[in-house]
């Protein structure tokens, strides 16, 4: 797994605000924090802009279009 960069964390408002809303899993889950990863260098290799709502919007329609049942576990009342 790559090293994060926590000076460019610190600088993308839109970066902070996807981790906050995926606390729940991102870095605890290894399967949804790896396939979010992979989308993520295929966004890249797609030229896809990072800074973009776009981008963060294709990460979580294709993490919930692969793992809808995995991410529902995490987003249920009965956790």
């Amino acid at each position: 797994m790559k090293k994060i960069d926590l000076d460019r964390m610190i600088t993308e408002p839109n970066l902070l605000k996807w981790e906050k809303a995926n606390l729940a899993w991102y870095g605890k889950d290894k399967l949804l924090t790896h396939e979010a990863h992979a989308i993520h260098e295929q966004l890249l290799k797609d030229k896809v802009n990072t800074k973009s709502q776009r981008y963060w919007d294709l990460i979580d329609e294709q993490l919930y279009k692969k793992h809808k049942d995995r991410l529902a576990k995490y987003f249920s009342f009965d956790n």
